[in-house]
């Protein structure tokens, strides 16, 4: 369609929100795999590579790439 994405998003299910009287349905897509998917690849990988360097700990297992950049971004810092 046009001016859409073709993009893999997760269905979070319905959430109850303050204020709002009926529950909303979530998605959840990586602001990073949408630049990627939009030839930005070089500043998708920036940003991610930011993130794991900034919080090591932050929960990214469920990127696929996680373990690459930091990896890499180790390797390039010794």
């Amino acid at each position: 369609m046009l001016g859409r994405l073709d993009v893999e998003l997760r269905d979070l299910g319905d959430k109850a929100l303050k204020n709002i009287a009926r529950p909303v349905r979530v998605y959840s897509v990586c602001p990073c795999v949408a630049k990627m998917l939009l030839g930005q690849d070089q500043d998708a990988l920036a940003w991610g590579r930011r993130a794991v360097e900034t919080n090591r700990g932050y929960p990214m297992a469920r990127f696929h790439y996680a373990a690459a950049l930091a990896r890499n971004s180790q390797a390039g810092s010794e």
